[in-house]
Parts: structure tokens; sequence; C-alpha cells
């Protein structure tokens, strides 16, 4: 017939933890110093205490247990363990030994041998670094971002952020001509050339000094126009690049100028003989619309509205070269009329040195499908 410590080593070797720690209990309890059954109640321990108390009593029965020694030192490495007691001196837990249990060898690896150990993540400065990392790389980061995502100007900033994609490389210009609200999307780094808005004047003045044109006669100020004097029939207000790298590379200046309100209704009509903005009425002017050299383009909107668009490329009038710069050989000229109601409108012109019509592709067509007018 087996004995009890043969049964409970039996069970746990089948993987039944808690029958086999039960009975080991049952078995230390009546006879504390069988060395064996504490070895095996180590290697199904309920908890780290439990683990522990039983490897000592491995070592106060016998402190030449190798096993239950190595077993210890690890224990105590991986958990900061206090030494206990000379082994000698440490009393049993329960009544005085019986006779000697026969030997079951050795039991397997206890399952809190190796706990696991706890590492310190990257460089391990925590706190310290998150916060670094925070205030200096993800904080300024989210403030451009915000920033260069503002639809309004940004000052020195624009000329970083016109060079994001998309939307973040753009911003709004808004204005009044007469009774009526205009607005229009363009680059960055294109400013409403007019009295009063301080950028235009900070980069207007530094453009004089840094990039004059050839015709001393002529200087960037010139471009300017009094907010007050911009009107609903012939607007007048020029939006202009002012990135010196890009109109260095040029040779010339490149904008977009506002030209006046197409009001269907109050007979402004910029020579537009339409009922409406309708895309069956302007697509019936694009064949009147068209001349030499010019290409016309009906752009579908929203609501059934057309914008109509007539490109020309012609030589290059020699006006407002830049001092030291050779001039373009060709200007590109594209005047559009983008509609906002079905009787309402905008008229623009954008003028720039052909070879950097590429440049500004995108933009052009998204000022094309921006441009906007509100009485």
């Amino acid at each position: 017939m087996s004995s009890p410590l043969h049964e409970a080593v039996q069970l746990a070797q089948a993987g039944r933890r808690d029958e086999a720690r039960a009975q080991l209990l049952q078995i230390v309890q009546s006879d504390p110093n069988n060395e064996m059954a504490w070895l095996w109640l180590a290697s199904v321990a309920a908890d780290q205490p439990e683990y522990q108390r039983a490897l000592n009593e491995v070592l106060r029965i016998n402190p030449a247990n190798h096993q239950a020694r190595q077993l210890l030192v690890q224990f105590q490495q991986q958990y900061a363990a206090t030494q206990p007691p000379p082994y000698a001196s440490q009393q049993p837990y329960y009544a005085p030994p019986p006779a000697p249990q026969p030997h079951y060898g050795a039991p397997p690896q206890p399952y809190m041998a190796q706990p696991p150990v706890k590492k310190r993540g990257g460089c391990g400065c925590g706190r310290t670094c998150l916060l670094l990392v925070f205030l200096f790389i993800i904080l300024p980061l989210a403030a451009c971002l915000g920033l260069a995502y503002s639809p309004y100007s940004l000052g020195l900033l624009d000329l970083g952020a016109v060079y994001l994609p998309g939307e973040f490389g753009r911003k709004t210009v808004n204005f009044e001509a007469g009774t009526y609200e205009v607005s229009i999307t363009v680059p960055r780094t294109w400013y409403a050339a007019e009295t009063g808005n301080l950028w235009w004047e900070s980069w207007r003045d530094s453009l004089d000094s840094n990039l004059p044109f050839d015709n001393a006669d002529q200087s960037w100020a010139e471009l300017e126009i009094d907010p007050a004097e911009i009107s609903a029939e012939d607007g007048g207000l020029a939006i202009v690049e002012t990135n010196i790298f890009t109109l260095m590379s040029s040779g010339s200046t490149s904008g977009v100028t506002f030209q006046g309100v197409v009001d269907l209704q109050d007979r402004i009509t910029g020579n537009l003989d339409i009922a409406t903005f309708s895309c069956e009425n302007v697509r019936r002017l694009e064949d009147r619309m068209r001349s030499p050299g010019g290409d016309v383009e009906v752009i579908e909107l929203e609501d059934d509205l057309c914008a109509i668009r007539i490109d020309r490329v012609q030589p290059f009038p020699e006006d407002r070269i830049f001092q030291n710069y050779n001039a373009p050989d060709e200007i590109r000229l594209i005047n559009f009329v983008t509609p906002s109601e079905s009787q309402l409108g905008s008229m623009w012109q954008i003028s720039l040195p052909a070879e950097q019509y590429g440049t500004f592709q995108d933009d052009i067509d998204h000022m094309i499908k921006t441009a906007a007018v509100k009485d």
C-alpha cells in the first residue's frame, strides 16, 4: 500500500496541485521533520510566504540540502527576501519528528522558483524623459500643426508653413468690396497688398530692400491699395506672392487680382450675358469666350453651379522684372469667374511667369473653387 507522501507526490506530478498541497500540509503537520514533504510542498505552495517557509523547513531539517538552498537563494535575490536565521536555531513548526520517511527523489522545479523579473523600460529615466519628450517634441509639434492648419495668416510662420502639403500650406484671405464680403484661399505666402496690412507692409519693405525691380521707378508699394478703394464693380485688390525664394527663381511677380463682383440680378455682369450661373448657361459662354491662344474650361461646382476659366500664355511684357535677374520668357494669365450663388459670383485674374505654373497648379485649381462672395 502506498504511503500518504507517495500519493501526494503522484498528485503533484499529475498536476493536481491543490489536492497534493492539502495532503502535504497534513503530512508536515503530523511529521514536521519530513524533509521530502516540505520540499514537495514548496513545489505546490499557494503563495510566496508558504514557498519560503517550506524551503526554510527543508534547510532546518537538512542544512546540506543543495536544491532547497539554491531555490531559496534565487527567491531572496529576486524578491529581496530577508535571510532567515541560522537553520540550526530555528524551531520546528509542529511537534517533534516521528520516524523517517522513504526517499522519493527530487521534486520538480517549484512553480515559484523563477518569478518574473521586473524590467525597467527604455533608458530608465521614467517620468522625467516622458515629460521632456512632451515639452520639447510633442507640444511644439502639436502647436505647429495646429497653427499650420489655421485658415488665416500666421505671419512669419507662413514662410515655413507654405511648404506643407494640401490645406496646411494654404490660408484664406477675406476683404470687403463695397457691400460685399469676398474671400479666396491662396498659398500662405501670398498676402493682400492693402494699406494697413502689417504683414504685407513688413514683407513689402523687405522685398523693396532685397529684391528691388530693375526699373528704379517701380516699387512693391505700387501694388497695394487702400481697402476703402476696393470696389464691387472694378475690384482692384492684388494678393501677391512674397516668398523671396520662389520670386528669385521666377524673375518677376506672381499673384491674383480681384476684378470685381458679378451680380446678375443687380446687372453688375462683367459682360456675361447669362441669367444664372447654372452649368447649362455657363457652357453656352464657352465658345463665345474662346480667344486665339487661349483655352476655356467650364468647372463644375456644387448645386449645379459652374465656374469658367480662360488661360492665355503670351510674351512677357517686360514689366516688374527684378534687378539682376533675367526676365521670364512668357507670362501666364488665368481669368476666372466663380459663382457663390445662382446669380452672384466674383471675377479674378492670376498672373505669373509661365514656368511657375507647375509650382502653383494645385493652388490655382483650389483658388478657382474657393473664391466666394457674399452680399
